[in-house]
């Protein structure tokens, strides 16, 4: 899996998994994760334009419903293909 190291304002590294990418408008969008859980239990995804290696903020809309949509979609998929139990 293509990873990706970011650096906080305070100089803290981190390693993320790339769980998607896709190039749209001459932007490349990824969507990253450190499987971390927020208190649903649920893995915390994030995501983000990458510019010359250097994260930014999405400021389209619409790149978050795409997003939004192709990790529903892999979800389903994950779901249907190893008979995970949703409850």
């Amino acid at each position: 899996m293509e990873k990706i190291i970011y650096k906080n304002e305070q100089g803290e590294e981190k390693e993320y998994d790339i769980l998607v990418s896709f190039e749209k408008n001459d932007k490349k969008y990824v969507t990253y994760t450190a499987y971390e859980k927020d208190e649903n239990d649920n893995i915390k995804c994030y995501s983000s334009v990458m510019n010359n290696d250097k994260l930014e903020p999405i400021e389209d809309e619409s790149v978050y419903d795409n997003i939004e949509e192709i990790l529903k979609t892999i979800t389903e998929e994950a779901i249907s293909k190893y008979k995970i139990n949703k409850e």
